[in-house]
């Protein structure tokens, strides 16, 4: 019902174009500066070293052959990069070490966006796939009240794509921050980091606008047919 209606493509089109670009813009920034050596020679994993000797952080640290598979794990507090990420020496690699680095800081932080997103976690595939059924079963039968109980349980997705925007914005900023002032880029390197954090942070901003699209189309099929 809903795969085939070509207002279904007006909501989600910006985030759909913006998505298309951001993935555009981190394939031709990542790998340009993935071919750029930082004039340090500093791997992720030494990044990784030094900033937590710095801020007192106790992280436990996994490498695996996985290609961007890069993340922080709040509930274990451990780091797990790829190897390209542990190993290598480019921009590329210290800003993506810097950046999983910058949630770790968060959580000895305490940021309350972090725990937030924790609570929300398990809720997320259980509200999206029970309320896009009930909001289906509930226009096929006209029983309203359970499309907006649908759209609600839907809503869950789209609450956590909005806290983990700020999130991971935020973790970029803190990775350039301790970046430029435990001086790990020489100056000219800086902006490749920044171009590749601000590419990475662009497909969050796609991932929110598609996912607000599909909730104002599912609102808008619900109040059409009401």
């Amino acid at each position: 019902m809903f795969y085939f209606d070509p207002v279904y493509l007006l909501f989600i089109a910006p985030g759909l174009l913006i998505g298309l670009f951001a993935t555009v813009l981190l394939k031709y920034w990542g790998s340009k500066y993935k071919s750029l050596q930082n004039l340090n020679h500093i791997t992720g994993a030494e990044l990784v070293s030094k900033i937590s000797q710095k801020y007192g952080l106790k992280l436990s640290m996994n490498i695996i052959d996985q290609e961007y598979g890069d993340y922080y794990n709040p509930s274990e507090n451990s780091l797990t990069l790829s190897r390209q990420t542990a190993y290598g020496t480019t921009i590329t690699a210290v800003a993506v070490a810097g950046h999983e680095l910058g949630h770790a800081l968060q959580h000895k932080n305490h940021s309350p966006l972090i725990y937030i997103r924790e609570f929300i976690v398990p809720a997320v595939n259980i509200g999206t796939n029970l309320g896009y059924i009930l909001i289906v079963i509930g226009l096929v039968m006209s029983i309203f009240e359970l499309s907006y109980a649908g759209l609600i349980l839907f809503s869950i997705s789209t609450i956590f794509t909005l806290v983990t925007l700020p999130i991971e914005i935020d973790a970029s900023r803190r990775a350039l921050n301790f970046i430029n002032s435990s001086d790990i880029l020489f100056p000219e390197e800086i902006s490749g980091a920044k171009k590749v954090l601000s590419a990475a942070a662009l497909t969050y901003v796609a991932a929110l606008l598609q996912s607000v699209g599909q909730l104002l189309y599912f609102f808008f099929r619900i109040k059409k047919k009401n």
